[in-house]
């Protein structure tokens, strides 16, 4: 993609230049799925006020903002995405006080389940396994065992798109099944509170490596993945219904629905984000034409 030399400098400006901004890299190394084309400029912001000067380029010269968290839950498609790619790897301050953790966006969730631990705070066990960042967990209202993170947040700090910084409290965030009130917003999640509970560490240790145990024997950890592909429909689990029309381990060029779950897609070394488009239509045409029930993607689709 074609750089546009003034922002690009403005960028390096308030940033520092060649660690924290990057022209045209491909996003194929920041996504775990391992697919995805170029970002026109990748920035990786070490502070919130380094995102509000982003925010504040992007907004001067009308360019498009788009954040990545962790590189998980997304698809990133091949043609990549023009504009300025926050990723938020280097928002990673963390700190207790009482039960509140407060954490910024940049921690993943596996960081922020043992850190809990280690404070004897329970309430997080349930997202040991889940590989996104704390930003990304928020958008999303990632869970797992029946637990999602919008139980237990109390507020989140987010930079709008006029580069103000701004507080909202739990009321404020419409958490629904995989939902948020942020995948309608335009923003950057930079941080936030959880409200937790005292307990005890080893019961939490134990509970914790249960999960991981269940995830490793479960989940297809062995190749790139982005984590579940599809929203379970009321009532069913969207692995079982792929699985029983026929489509476990059905590969489209480098990508194939998993073996071990069929709700999990995984590149076997040469996918592109157009096989892995491709393998989810088909998932998708097939669960509708046999059960009548349509597939909602849990991933989120860039570019």
């Amino acid at each position: 993609m074609e750089i546009n030399d003034t922002v690009f400098a403005q960028l390096k400006e308030i940033l520092n230049s060649g660690k924290e901004v990057l022209a045209n890299e491909p996003l194929s190394k920041w996504t775990t799925w391992r697919v995805g084309g170029p970002a026109q400029y990748l920035v990786f912001p070490s502070s919130v006020e380094k995102v509000v000067g982003v925010i504040k380029i992007a907004k001067k010269n009308n360019v498009p903002v788009i954040v990545l968290g962790n590189g998980s839950n997304v698809l990133v498609k091949d043609s990549g995405i023009k504009g300025i790619v926050i990723n938020t790897a280097k928002l990673e301050r963390i700190s207790v006080q009482g039960t509140i953790i407060s954490a910024e966006a940049g921690n993943t969730m596996p960081q922020l389940a043992k850190y809990a631990m280690q404070n004897s705070l329970t309430g997080l066990e349930f997202s040991v396994g889940i590989p996104a960042s704390f930003g990304g967990a928020i958008l999303m209202n990632a869970g797992a065992w029946g637990k999602s993170l919008g139980d237990v947040i109390k507020e989140v700090k987010i930079v709008n798109m006029e580069g103000e910084v701004k507080v909202l409290s739990r009321e404020q965030m419409n958490f629904n099944y995989r939902e948020s009130s942020f995948k309608k917003g335009a923003q950057v999640i930079v941080g936030g509170n959880l409200k937790l509970a005292q307990g005890d560490a080893v019961k939490i240790k134990n509970l914790m490596t249960f999960h991981q145990q269940n995830r490793i024997e479960k989940q297809p950890l062995r190749l790139p993945n982005a984590g579940s592909v599809f929203k379970n429909p009321e009532g069913y689990a969207a692995g079982y219904l792929i699985e029983s029309v026929g489509l476990k381990g059905f590969n489209m060029g480098g990508a194939k629905i998993s073996d071990k779950h069929a709700n999990f897609i995984v590149n076997t070394g040469s996918a592109t984000a157009e096989d892995i488009l491709n393998l989810m239509d088909k998932a998708v045409h097939c669960v509708e034409n046999f059960y009548g029930i349509h597939l909602e993607p849990e991933i989120s689709i860039l570019g």
